[in-house]
């Protein structure tokens, strides 16, 4: 795989300095002015022309006219879609998770969203025969008795040395995050068939930022992003994320919310996060059902908006359908 450092001019520290900033690839650079190449290296204008230079000869190539008949057969070819458990759900999304792609679960605590997840990883085990990674960001959210259970009852042999781990004692800030994405990929590079990436949450690690730092979070979360999107691209994987929301207490802000995002609670994400992720799915228990049902609404994503009720129950993600016996 190609990096930065293939670059004439570009070391591992000036590598670093670029993707501090969110960029992460030598078709990112072959597309800089050479002013803002400068600033950001701290190096002379003609070393900045030298870079790129050298960056549009590697990406030399790289652009060509192809038909829509050409693009809709390989994705066709190379796309999987990952069941989750709901045929609902999975028309709503237009077959299921689908691997090329980040997708983002937000709701409320109880929503529904790691049980999702837990599901995915069954499902990518039982139909794309492939491993997962779980990157857990908050003590204890992974759950594996709960996967284990989900897999018995639904019939699949599942095997845990098929799922990887990084648990939430490893890290501990945003750039352990980003090195957990980074261990994933050496394992991948190594020979590791992964399907499906977890990350539960995405958002965990940056909560404890100061107000002042914002803009310094939100070009973390763009450097994080762009690293996911390539993992995603390139490894034909599904990476999922859930997200924390926010209250919104005033009643018009919330009116919005529900109209931008199908529920009264936005995801807490940047604006690089929320334009990088492919699919947003707001998930919502129904409070007043007497049996566990949870709703998911398509906020953003290439298909049409809409909104399904689907079961959570002990054997996992299932059809409302089904629990009622239809």
């Amino acid at each position: 795989m190609s990096s930065l450092t293939d670059i004439k001019g570009l070391g591992p520290k000036k590598a670093e300095l670029l993707e501090e900033k969110g960029i992460t690839t030598i078709e990112q650079v072959s597309i800089m002015e050479p002013e803002e190449l400068q600033v950001i290296l701290g190096i002379n204008l003609n070393q900045a022309k030298e870079i790129l230079k050298s960056a549009n000869e590697l990406t030399e190539g790289k652009i060509r006219l192809i038909t829509a008949r050409e693009i809709y057969e390989q994705r066709k070819k190379t796309i999987k879609w990952i069941p989750t458990g709901s045929s609902a759900l999975d028309e709503m999304l237009g077959g299921g998770v689908p691997t090329c792609s980040l997708v983002g679960l937000f709701g409320r605590l109880g929503a529904g969203k790691s049980q999702l997840c837990y599901q995915l990883i069954v499902n990518c085990m039982k139909y794309l025969k492939r491993k997962a990674a779980f990157i857990e960001t908050e003590p204890q959210t992974l759950n594996l008795d709960r996967i284990l259970q989900m897999a018995r009852d639904q019939g699949v042999d599942l095997n845990l040395d098929d799922i990887y781990v990084i648990p939430a004692e490893m890290i501990d800030s945003p750039e352990w995050l980003y090195k957990a994405y980074q261990f994933v990929h050496q394992r991948i590079l190594e020979g590791m068939d992964i399907g499906l990436i977890v990350i539960d949450s995405f958002n965990a690690p940056f909560t404890q930022t100061a107000r002042e730092h914002l803009p310094d979070r939100s070009r973390a979360q763009r450097r994080h992003i762009g690293f996911l999107q390539m993992l995603a691209r390139k490894y034909n994987i599904a990476v999922v994320m859930t997200f924390q929301v926010m209250g919104v207490p005033d009643a018009g802000q919330q009116l919005q919310a529900r109209k931008d995002f199908g529920i009264m609670y936005p995801p807490v994400a940047s604006e690089a996060v929320k334009h990088g992720v492919n699919y947003w799915i707001a998930l919502r228990r129904k409070a007043t059902s007497k049996e566990p049902l949870h709703e998911a609404t398509l906020a953003d994503g290439p298909m049409p908006r809409a909104t399904v009720e689907f079961l959570i129950d002990k054997i996992g993600i299932r059809d409302v359908g089904k629990r009622r016996g239809v």
